[in-house]
């Protein structure tokens, strides 16, 4: 094998050494631990953990910045599940445990993940979303009866869980879940790196694409919302980011700024364009007679208006007959007081230094593209959703990608690469 050879392949994750033999079994680990089932979910999560700590333990990583995130990081896990566990809101000590192990767990496997090839992180990130969006798709399908990618809406917007079908899970959950793969797909046509295999780039494109109809069907048949614009937003965010860094050329920006004229002209007209396209789906309708209204605007005002009389929660605040705050924050609030919310929020916003080096970095386009698009999700779900209560797990995959893009930031130089 030459010397170029070998570069080529370590630079695709590809060559022969038993590191890039475990990077399959990872990826798996991944994709397990977001398929939404709690067993094998936390399982996946442990295992993982367990590789990390053999490869750190032969090769130390100390980041002052790092393990000051993870110290308030564990000081929300800590504060949230003790305080909402004395109101009776989980039950024992075993449950609070495994959740906080997965949460904590996925933070440092995305920042160990943050520390690999570039080919490795795109992988790893699609084998995060993959998870969630084929729980959320098998069980939409569940509901159905018309057979496989035959689009029938459910007017109840809810779905037996595709491990369960005595259990059913809320629209707008399965929704925020299938809703990352939609907003990665802006990454599937960034500028491929240098020296990539194109029949590797090929196929992780052609599987984000493939994930993304999979978000779009699911969400169409649930007639959600938020995920529609959470997807305009991440197409945006792309958007400037071509605009923007300095290095993009004078056609690329004006493109990019074309762009973003239209995006904001179809999210204008986005309830007449949906019916003309689908008359006989509700999802245009219920952009046509609602918009961005939701009931959930008085649920906020009621939980601020409330923290002052209840500053340590325990599901105190009236909702207005919402059975949540539909706010990641607030609902946090709510079950277990102002300080894991404040807490929660300082560990996400640390990370908005890190996220701004990362867009600007020479990292390859498809990892800082993905990175944003899930971004714009996990931040769409959090403003609108009691992320907290639907999916545990959901949260702790957005601190997987917080922690990679904490990673990728130490590591890399602000050199306003050209996506």
């Amino acid at each position: 094998m030459t010397v170029a050879t070998a570069r080529t392949r370590s630079a695709l994750g590809m060559s022969w050494t038993l590191r890039d033999a475990i990077v399959p079994l990872e990826l798996a680990l991944l994709f397990a631990a977001t398929l939404n089932r709690e067993k094998w979910s936390i399982a996946a999560v442990f295992a993982l953990l367990a590789w990390e700590g053999l490869r750190w333990s032969a090769r130390p990583v100390v980041d002052v910045a790092f393990a000051t995130r993870l110290g308030v990081l564990v000081l929300f896990c800590a504060s949230f599940f003790i305080i909402a566990s004395s109101f009776g809101l989980y039950g024992g000590f075993v449950d609070p445990a495994k959740f906080f192990v997965v949460i904590v767990g996925l933070y440092v496997a995305g920042y160990s993940a943050g520390r690999e090839a570039p080919s490795i992180q795109a992988w790893k990130l699609l084998a995060l979303v993959g998870g969630f969006t084929t729980f959320a798709f098998l069980s939409v399908q569940g509901a159905q009866s018309r057979g496989l990618f035959a689009l029938a809406e459910l007017a109840d917007r809810e779905a037996p869980s595709a491990w369960s079908p005595i259990a059913s899970i809320g629209g707008t959950g399965l929704g925020a879940l299938a809703s990352l793969a939609m907003c990665l797909l802006p990454a599937a046509f960034a500028r491929a790196p240098s020296g990539a295999h194109a029949i590797v780039s090929a196929s992780w494109r052609g599987l984000v694409v493939l994930l993304a109809v999979l978000g779009f069907f699911t969400n169409i048949a649930l007639q959600n919302r938020t995920p529609i614009f959470a997807f305009v937003g991440s197409v945006a965010a792309t958007g400037v980011l071509m605009a923007y860094v300095k290095r993009a050329s004078v056609p690329r920006r004006v493109a990019a700024a074309a762009i973003l004229a239209v995006l904001v002209a179809l999210a204008v007209k986005a309830g007449e364009i949906l019916r003309a396209l689908a008359p006989e789906y509700g999802l245009a309708e219920r952009f046509m007679e609602r918009g961005v209204e939701t009931e959930r605007y008085g649920a906020w005002l009621a939980v601020l208006a409330s923290l002052p009389r209840h500053p340590f929660g325990g599901r105190m605040a009236d909702l207005g007959g919402l059975n949540y705050a539909h706010n990641l924050w607030l609902d946090i609030a709510v079950d277990a007081g102002a300080l894991p919310a404040l807490l929660l929020l300082a560990f996400q916003a640390s990370h908005l230094p890190a996220i701004k080096r990362v867009v600007r970095s020479a990292a390859p386009s498809p990892v800082r593209v993905a990175l944003v698009g899930l971004g714009v999700s996990f931040l769409a779900t959090f403003a609108v959703e009691p992320a907290m209560q639907f999916s545990i797990v959901y949260v702790a995959a957005s601190g997987y990608a917080l922690g990679m893009a904490s990673a990728i930031s130490a590591r890399s130089e602000v050199v306003d690469a050209e996506p």
